[in-house]
Protein backbone atom coordinates (compact mmCIF):
# COMPACT_ATOMS: atom_id res chain seq x y z
CA UNK A 1 0.00 0.00 0.00
CA UNK A 2 1.58 3.31 -0.98
CA UNK A 3 2.20 6.33 2.10
CA UNK A 4 -0.31 9.07 2.92
CA UNK A 5 -0.01 12.48 4.48
CA UNK A 6 3.89 13.59 5.54
CA UNK A 7 5.56 10.27 4.22
CA UNK A 8 3.62 10.76 0.62
CA UNK A 9 4.52 14.58 0.66
CA UNK A 10 7.54 16.42 0.37
CA UNK A 11 7.28 18.49 3.47
CA UNK A 12 10.91 19.81 3.05
CA UNK A 13 10.25 21.72 0.30
CA UNK A 14 7.47 24.67 -0.25
CA UNK A 15 5.31 22.96 -2.75
CA UNK A 16 1.64 23.07 -2.46
CA UNK A 17 1.25 19.66 -1.01
CA UNK A 18 2.43 21.31 2.24
CA UNK A 19 -0.99 22.35 2.48
CA UNK A 20 -1.39 18.41 3.86
CA UNK A 21 0.51 19.20 6.65
CA UNK A 22 -1.39 22.20 7.83
CA UNK A 23 -4.67 21.55 6.61
CA UNK A 24 -6.02 20.99 10.19
CA UNK A 25 -4.25 23.90 11.67
CA UNK A 26 -5.23 26.71 9.45
CA UNK A 27 -8.86 27.99 9.65
CA UNK A 28 -10.60 29.77 6.55
CA UNK A 29 -7.57 29.86 4.66
CA UNK A 30 -4.94 27.54 2.78
CA UNK A 31 -0.99 28.60 2.40
CA UNK A 32 -1.87 30.34 -0.77
CA UNK A 33 -4.90 32.19 0.82
CA UNK A 34 -7.55 30.14 -1.10
CA UNK A 35 -10.80 29.88 0.85
CA UNK A 36 -11.17 25.93 2.43
CA UNK A 37 -14.52 26.42 0.61
CA UNK A 38 -12.97 26.63 -2.58
CA UNK A 39 -11.59 24.01 -2.08
CA UNK A 40 -14.01 22.01 -0.97
CA UNK A 41 -15.95 23.35 -4.11
CA UNK A 42 -13.74 22.50 -6.47
CA UNK A 43 -13.03 19.08 -5.22
CA UNK A 44 -16.90 18.69 -6.06
CA UNK A 45 -16.85 20.23 -9.47
CA UNK A 46 -14.46 17.83 -10.22
CA UNK A 47 -16.32 14.83 -8.50
CA UNK A 48 -19.98 14.46 -7.24
CA UNK A 49 -21.27 17.63 -9.76
CA UNK A 50 -18.99 16.45 -12.47
CA UNK A 51 -21.06 13.08 -12.25
CA UNK A 52 -23.99 14.13 -11.42
CA UNK A 53 -23.82 16.01 -14.90
CA UNK A 54 -22.32 13.70 -17.19
CA UNK A 55 -25.44 11.38 -19.23
CA UNK A 56 -23.55 8.48 -18.69
CA UNK A 57 -23.54 8.14 -15.09
CA UNK A 58 -26.68 7.57 -12.83
CA UNK A 59 -26.01 9.93 -10.40
CA UNK A 60 -27.88 11.62 -8.55
CA UNK A 61 -29.10 8.67 -6.78
CA UNK A 62 -31.14 9.14 -4.08
CA UNK A 63 -30.15 6.85 -1.12
CA UNK A 64 -33.91 5.43 -0.41
CA UNK A 65 -36.97 4.01 -2.02
CA UNK A 66 -39.44 6.41 -1.69
CA UNK A 67 -42.93 7.10 -2.94
CA UNK A 68 -44.12 11.41 -4.41
CA UNK A 69 -44.36 12.97 -1.19
CA UNK A 70 -40.50 11.63 -0.58
CA UNK A 71 -42.06 8.47 2.16
CA UNK A 72 -39.28 6.33 2.60
CA UNK A 73 -40.69 2.09 1.50
CA UNK A 74 -40.25 -0.16 4.72
CA UNK A 75 -38.72 -3.58 4.35
CA UNK A 76 -38.71 -6.46 7.05
CA UNK A 77 -35.67 -7.80 7.42
CA UNK A 78 -35.72 -10.26 10.14
CA UNK A 79 -37.96 -9.37 12.62
CA UNK A 80 -37.00 -5.71 11.92
CA UNK A 81 -38.43 -2.88 9.57
CA UNK A 82 -35.98 -0.89 7.80
CA UNK A 83 -36.10 1.92 5.98
CA UNK A 84 -35.44 0.89 2.26
CA UNK A 85 -32.43 1.97 0.39
CA UNK A 86 -33.03 2.67 -3.44
CA UNK A 87 -32.72 0.10 -6.23
CA UNK A 88 -30.21 1.97 -7.49
CA UNK A 89 -27.91 2.68 -5.33
CA UNK A 90 -27.95 -1.11 -3.83
CA UNK A 91 -26.59 -1.65 -7.59
CA UNK A 92 -24.14 1.49 -6.99
CA UNK A 93 -22.64 -0.06 -3.83
CA UNK A 94 -22.31 -3.87 -5.21
CA UNK A 95 -20.77 -2.27 -8.09
CA UNK A 96 -18.23 -0.18 -6.48
CA UNK A 97 -17.45 -2.64 -4.30
CA UNK A 98 -16.49 -5.24 -6.57
CA UNK A 99 -13.85 -2.79 -7.53
CA UNK A 100 -12.35 -3.48 -4.60
CA UNK A 101 -12.77 -7.22 -3.33
CA UNK A 102 -13.70 -10.81 -5.04
CA UNK A 103 -14.56 -14.10 -3.61
CA UNK A 104 -10.95 -14.28 -2.29
CA UNK A 105 -10.35 -11.41 -0.95
CA UNK A 106 -9.34 -7.52 -1.42
CA UNK A 107 -8.00 -7.03 -5.10
CA UNK A 108 -5.00 -4.93 -6.50
CA UNK A 109 -6.16 -1.25 -6.87
CA UNK A 110 -8.85 0.71 -5.22
CA UNK A 111 -9.14 -0.93 -1.14
CA UNK A 112 -12.05 0.83 0.10
CA UNK A 113 -15.36 2.96 -0.77
CA UNK A 114 -15.68 6.97 -0.39
CA UNK A 115 -19.02 8.58 0.07
CA UNK A 116 -20.73 11.41 0.47
CA UNK A 117 -24.32 11.57 1.59
CA UNK A 118 -26.00 15.09 0.51
CA UNK A 119 -28.63 16.62 -0.71
CA UNK A 120 -29.40 19.42 -3.62
CA UNK A 121 -30.67 22.94 -3.53
CA UNK A 122 -31.59 23.01 -6.87
CA UNK A 123 -32.33 20.96 -9.87
CA UNK A 124 -29.33 21.87 -12.02
CA UNK A 125 -26.84 22.21 -9.29
CA UNK A 126 -23.95 24.65 -9.02
CA UNK A 127 -20.77 22.57 -6.66
CA UNK A 128 -21.85 25.43 -4.12
CA UNK A 129 -25.52 23.81 -4.40
CA UNK A 130 -25.10 20.50 -3.57
CA UNK A 131 -24.97 19.76 0.50
CA UNK A 132 -23.20 17.63 2.38
CA UNK A 133 -25.06 15.90 4.78
CA UNK A 134 -21.90 13.13 5.92
CA UNK A 135 -18.72 12.01 4.62
CA UNK A 136 -17.23 8.46 5.13
CA UNK A 137 -15.20 5.57 4.24
CA UNK A 138 -15.49 1.65 4.04
CA UNK A 139 -11.91 -0.01 3.87
CA UNK A 140 -11.68 -3.34 2.29
CA UNK A 141 -9.43 -5.15 4.47
CA UNK A 142 -10.56 -5.52 8.19
CA UNK A 143 -8.44 -7.00 11.13
CA UNK A 144 -5.14 -8.38 10.31
CA UNK A 145 -5.02 -7.41 6.38
CA UNK A 146 -8.10 -9.57 5.88
CA UNK A 147 -11.26 -9.15 3.73
CA UNK A 148 -13.08 -6.47 5.87
CA UNK A 149 -16.71 -7.67 7.25
CA UNK A 150 -18.35 -4.93 6.16
CA UNK A 151 -17.45 -6.07 1.93
CA UNK A 152 -18.15 -9.94 2.65
CA UNK A 153 -21.59 -10.09 1.16
CA UNK A 154 -20.52 -8.33 -1.86
CA UNK A 155 -17.36 -10.42 -2.16
CA UNK A 156 -19.16 -13.46 -2.08
CA UNK A 157 -22.29 -12.19 -3.81
CA UNK A 158 -24.49 -12.66 -1.23
CA UNK A 159 -28.26 -11.27 -1.73
CA UNK A 160 -27.77 -10.15 2.22
CA UNK A 161 -27.09 -6.52 3.16
CA UNK A 162 -26.58 -6.27 6.73
CA UNK A 163 -23.14 -4.96 6.43
CA UNK A 164 -23.36 -3.70 2.90
CA UNK A 165 -20.00 -1.53 3.02
CA UNK A 166 -21.51 0.27 6.29
CA UNK A 167 -24.54 1.42 4.49
CA UNK A 168 -26.72 -2.18 5.25
CA UNK A 169 -29.61 -2.84 7.45
CA UNK A 170 -28.13 -4.83 10.18
CA UNK A 171 -28.29 -3.04 13.70
CA UNK A 172 -24.91 -1.16 13.50
CA UNK A 173 -24.38 -0.02 10.36
CA UNK A 174 -25.95 2.94 8.35
CA UNK A 175 -29.33 2.08 7.52
CA UNK A 176 -30.14 0.11 10.50
CA UNK A 177 -29.08 2.35 12.74
CA UNK A 178 -31.06 5.23 10.92
CA UNK A 179 -34.45 2.30 11.05
CA UNK A 180 -33.68 2.52 14.89
CA UNK A 181 -33.64 5.77 15.41
CA UNK A 182 -36.74 6.36 13.08
CA UNK A 183 -38.81 3.57 14.83
CA UNK A 184 -37.94 4.40 18.18
CA UNK A 185 -35.96 1.53 19.07
CA UNK A 186 -32.50 3.20 19.40
CA UNK A 187 -31.03 6.69 19.08
CA UNK A 188 -27.72 6.02 17.68
CA UNK A 189 -28.36 8.04 14.51
CA UNK A 190 -30.71 10.96 16.50
CA UNK A 191 -29.56 13.43 14.40
CA UNK A 192 -30.04 11.96 10.62
CA UNK A 193 -33.08 11.23 12.33
CA UNK A 194 -33.66 14.79 13.19
CA UNK A 195 -32.23 16.57 10.31
CA UNK A 196 -33.42 14.11 7.48
CA UNK A 197 -37.01 13.24 8.39
CA UNK A 198 -40.18 14.93 9.49
CA UNK A 199 -41.10 14.66 13.00
CA UNK A 200 -43.30 11.60 13.90
CA UNK A 201 -42.73 10.10 9.95
CA UNK A 202 -40.66 7.84 7.46
CA UNK A 203 -40.80 11.13 5.33
CA UNK A 204 -37.91 13.11 4.06
CA UNK A 205 -37.54 16.94 4.21
CA UNK A 206 -36.00 16.36 0.73
CA UNK A 207 -34.49 14.05 -1.38
CA UNK A 208 -31.06 12.70 0.17
CA UNK A 209 -28.65 11.14 -2.11
CA UNK A 210 -25.86 9.12 -2.03
CA UNK A 211 -22.16 9.62 -4.18
CA UNK A 212 -20.13 5.94 -3.50
CA UNK A 213 -16.99 5.41 -5.48
CA UNK A 214 -13.91 2.86 -5.12
CA UNK A 215 -11.67 5.38 -4.22
CA UNK A 216 -8.80 5.80 -6.59
CA UNK A 217 -5.68 8.47 -6.61
CA UNK A 218 -5.51 7.97 -9.45
CA UNK A 219 -8.70 8.82 -10.84
CA UNK A 220 -9.71 11.07 -8.54
CA UNK A 221 -7.26 13.56 -6.72
CA UNK A 222 -7.54 14.37 -3.21
CA UNK A 223 -8.77 17.90 -2.67
CA UNK A 224 -5.50 19.54 -2.11
CA UNK A 225 -4.32 18.78 -5.20
CA UNK A 226 -2.01 15.06 -4.48
CA UNK A 227 -3.08 11.73 -4.86
CA UNK A 228 -4.51 11.13 -1.00
CA UNK A 229 -5.09 7.53 -0.05
CA UNK A 230 -8.14 6.77 0.96
CA UNK A 231 -7.39 6.92 5.02
CA UNK A 232 -6.30 10.55 4.39
CA UNK A 233 -8.81 11.92 2.21
CA UNK A 234 -11.98 11.11 4.52
CA UNK A 235 -10.32 13.29 7.23
CA UNK A 236 -9.40 15.94 4.84
CA UNK A 237 -12.93 16.16 3.29
CA UNK A 238 -14.89 16.34 6.60
CA UNK A 239 -12.63 19.59 7.04
CA UNK A 240 -13.39 21.24 4.38
CA UNK A 241 -17.19 21.00 4.36
CA UNK A 242 -17.16 21.42 8.08
CA UNK A 243 -15.70 25.09 6.99
CA UNK A 244 -17.83 25.49 4.08
CA UNK A 245 -21.48 23.93 5.59
CA UNK A 246 -21.02 23.65 9.33
CA UNK A 247 -24.34 23.68 10.34
CA UNK A 248 -25.60 21.14 7.55
CA UNK A 249 -22.71 17.98 8.26
CA UNK A 250 -24.01 15.49 10.44
CA UNK A 251 -20.35 14.04 11.13
CA UNK A 252 -19.43 13.96 14.78
CA UNK A 253 -15.74 12.77 14.46
CA UNK A 254 -12.70 14.63 12.21
CA UNK A 255 -14.87 18.37 13.37
CA UNK A 256 -14.46 20.56 16.23
CA UNK A 257 -15.65 19.29 20.34
CA UNK A 258 -18.33 22.89 19.27
CA UNK A 259 -19.26 22.02 16.15
CA UNK A 260 -23.08 22.14 15.39
CA UNK A 261 -23.60 18.09 15.06
CA UNK A 262 -21.48 17.81 18.62
CA UNK A 263 -23.26 20.80 20.37
CA UNK A 264 -26.98 20.86 19.31
CA UNK A 265 -29.54 18.13 21.21
CA UNK A 266 -31.49 16.57 18.04
CA UNK A 267 -34.75 15.77 18.92
CA UNK A 268 -36.98 12.84 17.13
CA UNK A 269 -40.14 11.88 17.51
CA UNK A 270 -41.41 8.19 16.31
CA UNK A 271 -44.31 7.33 14.61
CA UNK A 272 -46.96 6.79 16.77
CA UNK A 273 -48.29 3.61 14.57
Amino acid sequence: MGKVGPEWVDLENETPNEEARTAAGNTGHDLNGKHKANLWHNWVEQTIHKEIHDPEEADPIPLFETDENLVVELTDVGSSTVLKRSDAIDTRIREEGKRCVHSNGVKDGPNGLLYVMYQLTSDNPSPAEIIPRYIGKAEAYGKKNELSANFKEIAKNRTGTRSFARWGDGSYWHVGELSDTVFGEDSKKRSWASELFKQGTHQLKEQTYLWIRAWDPEKYTGPYGYPAYLAEVEGLLIGLAYETYPTQLLNHHEVPEDAPANQQEYQFQPPSE
